[in-house]
């Protein structure tokens, strides 16, 4: 990445990418996504490569195959494997992405997004909105674990409010 960098660097056009190179190493929900080249439009682009942290901010669009997301401002956590976590925030902030097995694009928001491409572990807060194949669900935060396929929804702070859920009849073989 270091290498692929320095080349970029000399160039002078293609530092926004530095902080998602990495992701391309990392596991992303379809597996065919990562050899997929990596995408971003930013207004403004902060990297801190003695932190690993590259933050985008200013009506952020990142795209790799199926994963689209869309932002307010995304930072990218790096370590020595790749990707740690990608962290989004918006108004709400948006993320699509197909999940191996699916015919249809997942549909997330949130006011925050947190997503750990190595795990498949994503969660929403704030006025978080999952869909998934017909499945809904809706609440103050929601989790999503894709290796154990496993959603956990949580009403808000106050417990005032609902998680409400949509669950769609299996289909029979």
């Amino acid at each position: 990445m270091f290498a692929r960098f320095a080349v970029i660097k000399r160039w002078g056009i293609g530092i926004a990418f530095v902080g998602l190179c990495c992701l391309s190493s990392t596991a992303l929900a379809l597996k065919i996504d990562r050899q997929a080249p990596a995408n971003l439009a930013a207004d403004r682009v902060d990297i801190d490569e003695v932190k690993r942290v590259s933050t985008y901010s200013g009506s952020v669009h990142l795209s790799q195959g199926s994963l689209n997301l869309w932002a307010d401002v995304v930072v990218v956590q790096r370590d020595e494997s790749g990707v740690q976590f990608i962290d989004a925030t918006g108004q709400p902030a948006r993320l699509t992405l197909r999940f191996d097995g699916d015919k249809e694009d997942a549909r997330l928001r949130a006011g925050n997004i947190r997503y750990f491409p190595s795990s498949g572990h994503i969660e929403l807060t704030g006025d978080a909105y999952m869909w998934r194949e017909g499945d809904e669900f809706s609440g103050y935060s929601i989790t999503y674990d894709e290796t154990d396929d496993k959603v956990i929804a949580h009403s808000d702070t106050t417990g005032k409010g609902r998680v409400k859920a949509v669950i769609q009849p299996q289909a029979e073989e």
